[in-house]
């Protein structure tokens, strides 16, 4: 692949017949070499247009190939992660980090086993091949960050102190999971063809390659979790995350929604407390909060600055600690005290500021298991059911209209996909048509 050219500044050039026009020129270095450019008659629009068009050309980085076989997959890669980052960090594009994330995750397999291969020879066959690498192999050479290195004297003599932990996860993908990444590696193409880095026709290989068919789990969809089971679960919860719990069932929140909620986000001059909130489709949506949610809301807020977050993790971890000390059946000895008072800050610091959606759930997770432990049987379930029980219940009650304001969604058939309210429809009428019955035989 040659490099960048250089375009120099339009020049006039005139001619010693006077009768003949002047005509604009510019000069493209490339590759050592000078190349003369006429663009038109000088002081003409299409003189100017063609300048800009050849300034334009020049600087795309990919605008002057002329055999796609040298671009390999890797370069096709590099340069959409590199405009993904870009439009990631823009917040007028819609490009969320979590798709970057996928992203990158789909690149690194593909650059796996692809990655010296020429975008040309990639065929359908390629596209089958690394499918099944995604279904086989590729789940067992993915790795996550788990936690940090000590700094101690052992880990500064094997040089990883403060570096990150990494585990790799050996559990397979779902099937819908292999079929997004697939979908990924298409959409990569895509781009590579209006970027001029990918012909059209390597583009429309991957049409009419059929479905995946596999034996993997395919992910169910979500569904909604009783307000019996949610009340059930409460008291087995830390007093901070039954707050978070309460807050988004009552507003129909997602989770990360309810663990990123700060003091200032809020508003107290009406009679309801109002949060303004973004959605995904850049509209803004407004939670207004009840008399209960206040009472929550105010006992979390108390000596916090606007930046901070209502609901932490430390907060959690001091009401654990508290909880422990009244139960405690011996007498606290001095060195004890002593001893905990100087590894609190250290113990503090090891948390983050807020919540997020894996701490979040996996905290609802741990009291699951709790209550099962002492004989209480609560079937499992996520923090997400909870929007999906707010959606119904608020559908079933007020229709389906109001569900949708709720929710924050500009379109009501979003609200389909959150609405479970066949069964509550269903045993409605079960209890008229016994009712109508009974009262006939009585």
């Amino acid at each position: 692949m040659s490099k960048k050219p250089l375009v120099g500044p339009m020049q006039k050039r005139t001619w010693k017949d006077k009768k003949r026009k002047a005509v604009a020129i510019c000069y493209v270095f490339k590759n050592g070499k000078r190349t003369q450019k006429t663009l038109g008659h000088w002081g003409t629009q299409e003189a100017q247009g063609a300048y800009a068009r050849i300034i334009a050309e020049s600087q795309s980085e990919f605008a002057d190939i002329d055999n796609y076989s040298d671009v390999t997959v890797a370069m096709l890669c590099s340069a959409f992660c590199k405009d993904a980052q870009q439009r990631a960090d823009n917040e007028r594009l819609k490009f969320a980090t979590k798709d970057l994330n996928h992203y990158k995750t789909a690149i690194r397999q593909l650059i796996r086993l692809y990655g010296d291969t020429p975008v040309t020879k990639f065929n359908a066959s390629c596209f089958r091949a690394f499918r099944q690498h995604l279904v086989n192999i590729a789940p067992t050479t993915e790795k996550k960050i788990c936690g940090v290195y000590a700094n101690n004297e052992r880990n500064i003599k094997k040089g990883v102190a403060g570096k990150p932990k990494y585990i790799y996860t050996k559990k397979p993908w779902t099937e819908n999971y292999v079929k997004t990444l697939t979908r990924y590696v298409k959409i990569i193409f895509s781009w590579g063809v209006g970027h001029d880095l990918v012909p059209p026709a390597v583009s429309d290989r991957f049409k009419h390659v059929e479905t995946l068919q596999s034996d993997l789990d395919v992910k169910q969809p979500r569904l909604d979790v009783s307000d019996d089971i949610i009340k059930k679960t409460l008291p087995w919860l830390t007093p901070t995350v039954r707050d978070m719990v309460i807050i988004q069932r009552q507003n129909a929140l997602r989770p990360n929604e309810v663990c990123n909620l700060r003091v200032g986000d809020i508003d107290k001059s009406g009679e309801f407390w109002t949060v303004t909130k973004m959605t995904k489709t850049k509209v803004p949506m407004i939670i207004k909060f009840c008399q209960s949610d206040r009472e929550i809301i105010a006992r979390r807020i108390k000596n916090k600055g606007a930046d901070e977050f209502v609901f932490t993790p430390i907060e959690a971890v001091q009401e654990q600690w508290a909880e422990k000390a009244n139960t405690r059946q011996t007498k606290v000895q001095p060195c004890q005290q002593a001893r905990a008072e100087r590894v609190k800050d250290t113990k503090l610091n090891r948390y983050k500021p807020c919540y997020d959606v894996n701490s979040y759930r996996r905290a609802i997770e741990y009291a699951i298991k709790k209550a099962r432990k002492n004989g209480v049987n609560i079937p499992h379930w996520t923090p997400y059911q909870l929007r999906h029980t707010a959606v119904t219940v608020t559908s079933y009650e007020h229709g389906r209209e109001a569900a949708s304001m709720l929710a924050g969604h500009t379109n009501t058939t979003t609200t389909l996909i959150y609405e479970h309210k066949i069964e509550r429809v269903k045993e409605d009428l079960a209890r008229e048509r016994q009712a109508y019955w009974t009262e006939d035989m009585e």
